[in-house]
C-alpha cells in the first residue's frame, strides 16, 4: 500500500481546501490511500477527495466528520511517541486532548503491526507555523525522515492569484519528487 497523510487547521481557507480535494482526488488515482483524523477543515477537504481513507479516531465517541472511523486499538503503544513529537503534551490536562495528539502519530507511521510510514504528508497551518495537533504529525513526519509540503507556508504572498501559482508550482515539483 501507499500512503499519504493529509492533515491541517480546521480553519483552513477555502481556495486551500478546495486545492486538498483536487489532490486527493488525484492521489487516489494514483493509488494512494490518505491517513488523516476525521477533523473539520483541511482533514475533511482529503476526505471528500478519496473513497476509501484510513480515518484514525481515539474513541467510539469522536465521529470524524466523514462517518469513517477506524478506531486505534491500543493508543498505549503510541504515546511515548507522541510525548516527543508535541512539546507540551505533559501540560495538556485533558486526556482526550492527549489523546487526539496521540492519534497525529498514526496519522503518519499507521496503527498496524510494525511502522508503515506515509510517503509524504501534506497539510495546513497558518502562515506555516507550528501550530496546533497538526504540530505532531508535522513533527512525527521529521523524526521519521516523511517530506512535508504545508499549503500555510505561502500566506505570506500578498496577491492570491500569484499564492496560488507558487502553490501549484511547488505542489507540483514536490508530489513528482516524493510520489513512489
Amino acid at each position: 500500500m501507499k500512503y499519504y497523510t493529509g492533515v491541517g487547521s480546521r480553519e483552513t481557507p477555502t481556495y486551500v481546501k478546495t486545492l486538498m480535494t483536487g489532490v486527493a482526488r488525484m492521489l487516489e488515482g494514483k493509488g494512494y490511500t490518505l491517513r488523516s483524523g476525521g477533523a473539520k477543515g483541511a482533514d475533511y477537504a482529503f476526505e471528500i477527495g478519496t473513497s476509501t481513507p484510513d480515518i484514525y479516531s481515539v474513541s467510539k465517541k469522536h465521529k470524524p466528520v466523514s462517518g469513517k472511523p477506524s478506531i486505534i486499538p491500543d493508543l498505549e503503544k503510541y504515546r511515548e511517541l507522541a510525548k516527543k513529537c508535541c512539546l507540551h503534551y505533559n501540560n495538556i490536562h485533558s486526556q482526550y486532548a492527549k489523546d487526539l495528539h496521540t492519534r497525529n502519530i498514526c496519522q503518519v507511521i499507521g496503527h498496524h503491526e510494525g511502522i508503515v510510514r506515509s510517503d509524504f504528508l501534506l497539510a495546513y497551518t497558518l502562515n506555516g507555523d507550528y501550530v496546533g495537533g497538526t504540530t505532531t504529525a508535522i513533527r512525527c513526519a521529521e523524526r521519521f525522515d516523511v517530506p512535508v509540503f504545508n499549503f500555510g507556508t505561502y500566506d505570506c504572498i500578498e496577491k492570491m492569484d500569484e499564492r496560488m501559482e507558487k502553490i501549484k508550482q511547488d505542489l507540483t515539483i514536490f508530489l513528482k519528487t516524493y510520489m513512489k
